[in-house]
């Protein structure tokens, strides 16, 4: 009998993915052939394996052999029992079902995350958007309407929370992005009455002053320009 279950394990963390086959020596190149041309159906296993250094930590090993018609049954098994879908490689729960679980399940869960962030945008726009301008009305209707995802939602929940902490009323926040797929965000402060006079850029690492911009800012505003009202935050 040359059917059965098999695993393919990680040595170094015991991840593991369950499988069953009618050859599992063919099964076993088949396996091994896609890791090594990148073309592997689990993603997560795909993904460990470009990952290692060291190839050879990636086991296979026959954990039963079964009769034809039993293959699904105790492959189900193998899966609850090793954890290959929850913790382990497999990237579908059940057996009978083909459809990739798991790239449906983190569709699902970006999905619920962007729903999060757009309704603590939705809140946050509402409570401040007096003192919020947008340089581009089609960037503003597109947040409002929830045409972006997640993170974006999080880059304009984060500079309206600074805005609130820093500044907040009387200013004035504008926010301005620079290209196409909104990789740049820059901030401008004005005054109660509209004058700009400082700068800032949306990082990964926080909200910095825009030096260049701010000083600028400072020095056109002339003998208006007083230190108590035109703070800079470094």
């Amino acid at each position: 009998m040359n059917s059965g279950i098999y695993q393919i394990k990680n040595l170094e963390n015991n991840k593991v993915y369950v499988g069953s086959s009618k050859h599992l020596d063919k099964r076993k190149r088949e396996h091994f052939s896609m890791l090594i041309n990148n073309k592997h159906h689990s993603i997560k296993l795909q993904r460990a394996y470009n990952r290692a250094t060291n190839k050879n930590i990636f086991s296979f090993r026959v954990l039963e052999k079964v009769a034809e018609d039993k293959l699904f049954e105790r492959e189900q098994y193998y899966i609850d029992k090793l954890k290959g879908y929850s913790e382990g490689y497999n990237c579908c729960k059940f057996v009978d079902n083909f459809k990739n679980t798991y790239s449906k399940d983190l569709k699902i869960n970006k999905l619920k995350k962007t729903n999060e962030s757009f309704e603590i945008f939705k809140k946050l726009y509402s409570k401040y958007k007096k003192y919020i301008i947008f340089d581009s009305n089609i960037f503003k209707d597109r947040l409002i309407n929830k045409h972006y995802k997640n993170p974006m939602y999080n880059k304009i929940i984060i500079i309206i929370n600074w805005f609130a902490t820093n500044y907040n009323k009387p200013y004035m926040i504008e926010i301005n992005f620079t290209s196409y797929k909104l990789t740049t965000l820059y901030i401008d402060i004005l005054d109660n009455k509209n004058n700009k006079f400082a700068s800032y850029k949306y990082l990964k690492s926080g909200i910095k002053n825009s030096k260049y911009d701010s000083n600028l800012y400072i020095k056109n505003l002339k003998n208006k320009y007083n230190k108590n009202i035109h703070y800079i935050i470094n």
